[in-house]
C-alpha cells in the first residue's frame, strides 16, 4: 500500500478576501504544480483516490496535477483545510479499501503526518511530494514507524517575484 502526499504549491501571502482559505497559487506555484504532474507522470503513479482539502490553493494544486496524471475518485474535503496529524490519520484509518491515495494537504499537518508515517524528519515544502509505502493489508495497520519513504520530489522553480 501506497500514500502519496503532497503539499499545496506557492501561494499569495494574502487574498483578496482577506481570508487563508481563499490564498491562490502565484505563477511561481502553478509551474510548481506542472513540474509535481509531470513528475508524477513519469514516475508511473497510480492513484486510486484523491482526499484534497478544500481551500483555493489545494484544489488549483490539484487542477494542474490532474492534467498529468489519474487522480481516480477525488473528493475534496474541508476537515483536511489546515488539519493536523490526528485528524489526517482519523481519516486514514477509516479508509475501506487499501489501494494508493493521493493526499494533497498543508502544513504543519501534512509533513507531521509524513515524520510520523515514517519516523523520520520529514519537511515538505510548497509543492513538495512524499510517496510512503507500507507492507501492510489495510490502513487500519499503519502507524509511527510502520512506513518507507519510496519516492520524494520537489520542484525548484527559479521565478523571479
Amino acid at each position: 500500500m501506497k500514500i502519496h502526499l503532497l503539499r499545496h504549491a506557492k501561494t499569495a501571502i494574502d487574498s483578496e478576501t482577506g481570508k487563508d482559505f481563499d490564498r491562490a497559487l502565484l505563477p511561481k506555484g502553478i509551474i510548481q504544480a506542472n513540474v509535481d504532474g509531470y513528475f508524477l507522470l513519469h514516475a508511473g503513479t497510480e492513484i486510486f483516490e484523491t482526499w484534497c482539502s478544500d481551500s483555493v490553493r489545494t484544489q488549483q494544486t490539484y487542477q494542474v496535477l490532474s492534467k498529468f496524471i489519474d487522480c481516480g475518485k477525488v473528493n475534496f474535503i474541508n476537515e483536511l483545510y489546515l488539519a493536523d496529524r490526528e485528524t489526517l490519520l482519523a481519516k486514514i484509518w477509516k479508509t475501506k479499501h487499501n489501494k494508493e491515495i493521493l493526499l494533497i494537504g498543508h502544513n504543519d499537518g501534512i509533513s507531521s503526518l509524513a515524520s510520523y508515517l515514517t519516523d523520520k524528519n520529514v519537511h515538505l515544502k510548497t509543492g513538495g511530494y512524499v510517496c510512503i509505502s507500507f507492507e501492510a493489508d489495510s490502513w487500519r495497520e499503519v502507524s509511527c514507524g510502520t512506513g518507507t519513504i519510496v519516492n520524494e520530489f520537489r520542484p525548484q522553480v527559479y521565478f523571479p517575484d
